[in-house]
Protein backbone atom coordinates (compact mmCIF):
# COMPACT_ATOMS: atom_id res chain seq x y z
CA UNK A 1 0.00 0.00 0.00
CA UNK A 2 2.79 2.42 1.35
CA UNK A 3 4.29 2.18 -2.53
CA UNK A 4 0.84 3.01 -4.23
CA UNK A 5 0.23 6.19 -2.23
CA UNK A 6 3.61 7.36 -2.46
CA UNK A 7 3.38 6.71 -6.52
CA UNK A 8 0.41 8.73 -6.57
CA UNK A 9 1.52 11.56 -4.50
CA UNK A 10 4.74 12.30 -6.88
CA UNK A 11 2.34 12.41 -9.97
CA UNK A 12 2.01 15.49 -11.77
CA UNK A 13 -1.11 17.62 -13.19
CA UNK A 14 -0.81 16.85 -16.44
CA UNK A 15 -1.29 14.02 -18.70
CA UNK A 16 -3.45 12.54 -16.15
CA UNK A 17 -5.71 9.40 -17.21
CA UNK A 18 -10.07 9.38 -17.14
CA UNK A 19 -12.43 6.91 -16.54
CA UNK A 20 -11.96 5.89 -20.15
CA UNK A 21 -8.16 4.93 -19.75
CA UNK A 22 -7.24 1.14 -20.95
CA UNK A 23 -6.35 -1.67 -18.38
CA UNK A 24 -2.69 -1.75 -17.73
CA UNK A 25 -0.86 -3.86 -19.55
CA UNK A 26 0.05 -6.52 -17.13
CA UNK A 27 4.29 -6.34 -16.35
CA UNK A 28 6.57 -9.04 -16.50
CA UNK A 29 9.82 -10.45 -15.15
CA UNK A 30 11.79 -9.53 -18.20
CA UNK A 31 10.01 -6.10 -18.99
CA UNK A 32 12.98 -3.57 -19.45
CA UNK A 33 12.96 -0.26 -17.04
CA UNK A 34 12.40 2.64 -17.93
CA UNK A 35 14.96 5.64 -19.08
CA UNK A 36 13.08 8.16 -16.67
CA UNK A 37 10.50 8.12 -14.47
CA UNK A 38 7.15 9.71 -16.05
CA UNK A 39 4.16 11.08 -13.21
CA UNK A 40 1.73 10.58 -16.43
CA UNK A 41 2.56 7.01 -16.84
CA UNK A 42 2.54 6.38 -12.92
CA UNK A 43 -1.01 8.53 -12.71
CA UNK A 44 -2.26 5.93 -15.88
CA UNK A 45 -1.25 2.89 -14.81
CA UNK A 46 -2.94 3.87 -11.08
CA UNK A 47 -6.36 4.44 -12.44
CA UNK A 48 -6.41 1.91 -15.24
CA UNK A 49 -5.70 -0.81 -12.12
CA UNK A 50 -8.28 0.56 -9.73
CA UNK A 51 -10.81 1.07 -12.34
CA UNK A 52 -10.11 -2.28 -13.75
CA UNK A 53 -10.38 -3.98 -10.42
CA UNK A 54 -13.66 -2.23 -9.52
CA UNK A 55 -15.29 -3.11 -13.08
CA UNK A 56 -13.93 -6.54 -12.97
CA UNK A 57 -14.10 -7.74 -9.75
CA UNK A 58 -17.13 -5.71 -8.46
CA UNK A 59 -15.11 -4.94 -5.31
CA UNK A 60 -12.82 -2.77 -3.34
CA UNK A 61 -9.69 -4.50 -2.01
CA UNK A 62 -7.32 -3.50 0.20
CA UNK A 63 -4.23 -3.40 -1.79
CA UNK A 64 -5.80 -1.79 -5.36
CA UNK A 65 -8.31 1.05 -5.13
CA UNK A 66 -8.89 1.23 -1.42
CA UNK A 67 -5.72 3.01 -1.25
CA UNK A 68 -6.23 4.21 -4.48
CA UNK A 69 -9.02 6.52 -2.89
CA UNK A 70 -6.49 7.83 -0.84
CA UNK A 71 -3.87 8.41 -2.80
CA UNK A 72 -5.77 10.05 -5.86
CA UNK A 73 -6.97 13.37 -4.61
CA UNK A 74 -3.19 14.42 -3.47
CA UNK A 75 -2.60 14.90 -7.43
CA UNK A 76 -3.61 18.07 -7.67
CA UNK A 77 -4.97 18.53 -11.46
CA UNK A 78 -6.50 16.39 -14.35
CA UNK A 79 -9.59 14.66 -14.44
CA UNK A 80 -11.00 13.04 -11.82
CA UNK A 81 -13.54 10.82 -13.36
CA UNK A 82 -11.27 7.45 -12.28
CA UNK A 83 -11.87 8.17 -8.71
CA UNK A 84 -15.19 9.52 -8.83
CA UNK A 85 -16.20 6.12 -10.57
CA UNK A 86 -14.47 4.74 -7.61
CA UNK A 87 -16.18 6.17 -5.25
CA UNK A 88 -19.66 5.95 -6.77
CA UNK A 89 -19.09 2.14 -6.87
CA UNK A 90 -18.25 2.34 -2.87
CA UNK A 91 -21.14 4.71 -1.93
CA UNK A 92 -23.66 2.53 -4.13
CA UNK A 93 -21.94 -0.58 -1.56
CA UNK A 94 -23.22 1.25 1.45
CA UNK A 95 -26.54 2.14 0.06
CA UNK A 96 -26.72 -1.69 -0.64
CA UNK A 97 -26.29 -2.55 2.81
CA UNK A 98 -29.59 -1.08 3.18
CA UNK A 99 -31.30 -4.01 2.12
CA UNK A 100 -28.47 -6.73 1.80
CA UNK A 101 -26.12 -8.10 4.41
CA UNK A 102 -22.20 -7.21 3.01
CA UNK A 103 -20.72 -9.83 1.56
CA UNK A 104 -18.12 -10.10 4.01
CA UNK A 105 -17.25 -8.47 7.11
CA UNK A 106 -14.06 -6.90 6.18
CA UNK A 107 -16.03 -5.81 2.84
CA UNK A 108 -17.23 -2.91 5.54
CA UNK A 109 -13.73 -2.64 6.82
CA UNK A 110 -12.53 -1.22 3.61
CA UNK A 111 -15.26 0.64 2.40
CA UNK A 112 -15.77 2.49 5.48
CA UNK A 113 -11.21 3.05 5.35
CA UNK A 114 -11.63 4.18 1.45
CA UNK A 115 -14.29 6.61 2.00
CA UNK A 116 -13.29 8.20 5.41
CA UNK A 117 -10.20 8.43 3.97
CA UNK A 118 -11.59 10.42 0.01
CA UNK A 119 -13.34 12.56 2.66
CA UNK A 120 -10.51 13.58 4.30
CA UNK A 121 -8.19 14.16 1.23
CA UNK A 122 -11.34 16.01 -0.71
CA UNK A 123 -14.30 18.03 0.82
CA UNK A 124 -12.64 17.74 4.42
CA UNK A 125 -16.13 16.79 5.24
CA UNK A 126 -18.32 13.59 6.93
CA UNK A 127 -20.78 12.20 4.12
CA UNK A 128 -23.36 10.54 5.40
CA UNK A 129 -22.80 7.60 3.02
CA UNK A 130 -18.96 7.54 5.00
CA UNK A 131 -20.68 7.46 7.81
CA UNK A 132 -23.16 5.13 7.67
CA UNK A 133 -20.26 3.01 6.82
CA UNK A 134 -18.10 3.85 9.74
CA UNK A 135 -21.18 3.23 11.87
CA UNK A 136 -21.73 -0.13 10.62
CA UNK A 137 -18.23 -1.07 11.43
CA UNK A 138 -18.81 -0.76 15.14
CA UNK A 139 -21.95 -3.84 14.75
CA UNK A 140 -19.45 -6.26 13.59
CA UNK A 141 -16.75 -5.80 16.19
CA UNK A 142 -15.79 -8.81 17.76
CA UNK A 143 -15.43 -8.81 21.76
CA UNK A 144 -12.17 -9.00 21.90
CA UNK A 145 -11.85 -5.42 20.05
CA UNK A 146 -10.86 -6.79 16.42
CA UNK A 147 -12.83 -7.98 13.47
CA UNK A 148 -13.24 -10.42 11.01
CA UNK A 149 -10.06 -10.65 8.83
CA UNK A 150 -8.77 -12.68 6.06
CA UNK A 151 -5.85 -14.55 7.40
CA UNK A 152 -4.60 -16.53 4.18
CA UNK A 153 -1.00 -16.17 4.50
CA UNK A 154 -0.63 -13.05 1.97
CA UNK A 155 1.24 -10.30 3.68
CA UNK A 156 1.00 -7.37 5.23
CA UNK A 157 -2.49 -7.29 4.69
CA UNK A 158 -4.19 -10.81 4.28
CA UNK A 159 -1.82 -11.94 6.85
CA UNK A 160 -3.85 -11.53 10.64
CA UNK A 161 -6.20 -9.75 12.20
CA UNK A 162 -3.83 -6.93 13.48
CA UNK A 163 -4.03 -4.98 10.09
CA UNK A 164 -8.62 -4.96 10.41
CA UNK A 165 -7.91 -3.30 13.87
CA UNK A 166 -5.25 -0.80 11.71
CA UNK A 167 -7.49 -0.32 9.05
CA UNK A 168 -10.28 0.55 11.80
CA UNK A 169 -8.14 2.60 13.76
CA UNK A 170 -6.69 5.06 10.66
CA UNK A 171 -10.05 4.96 8.99
CA UNK A 172 -11.83 6.87 11.96
CA UNK A 173 -8.44 9.26 12.86
CA UNK A 174 -9.10 10.56 8.94
CA UNK A 175 -12.82 10.91 8.97
CA UNK A 176 -13.41 14.42 9.16
CA UNK A 177 -16.07 16.41 11.68
CA UNK A 178 -14.94 14.54 14.49
CA UNK A 179 -16.13 11.33 13.90
CA UNK A 180 -13.67 10.08 16.44
CA UNK A 181 -15.81 11.56 19.09
CA UNK A 182 -19.90 10.54 18.46
CA UNK A 183 -21.09 7.87 21.06
CA UNK A 184 -20.17 5.01 18.37
CA UNK A 185 -16.71 5.39 17.60
CA UNK A 186 -15.95 6.18 21.35
CA UNK A 187 -17.18 2.60 22.38
CA UNK A 188 -15.75 0.83 20.06
CA UNK A 189 -12.61 2.94 20.15
CA UNK A 190 -12.63 2.10 23.61
CA UNK A 191 -12.49 -1.44 22.55
CA UNK A 192 -9.99 -1.59 19.68
CA UNK A 193 -7.64 -0.21 22.23
CA UNK A 194 -8.28 -3.31 24.31
CA UNK A 195 -7.27 -5.22 21.49
CA UNK A 196 -3.82 -3.46 20.89
CA UNK A 197 -2.97 -3.37 24.07
CA UNK A 198 -3.70 -7.01 24.55
CA UNK A 199 -2.22 -8.06 21.24
CA UNK A 200 1.10 -6.67 20.56
CA UNK A 201 2.05 -5.89 17.01
CA UNK A 202 3.33 -9.04 15.02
Amino acid sequence: MRCLVTSALVVATTGLATAETAVPVATKPDEPIARAFSPARAAAYIDGVGLDWTRTRGCATCHTNVPFMLARPRVKGGDQAPMREVRDFLEGTVKKWETEKPRVDYEVVATAFALAGNDAATTGKLHPLTKGALNRVWTIQKPDGSWKWPDCAWPPLEHDQFYGVAYVAIAVAQAPDGYKDTPAAKAGLDNLRRYLKTHPIP
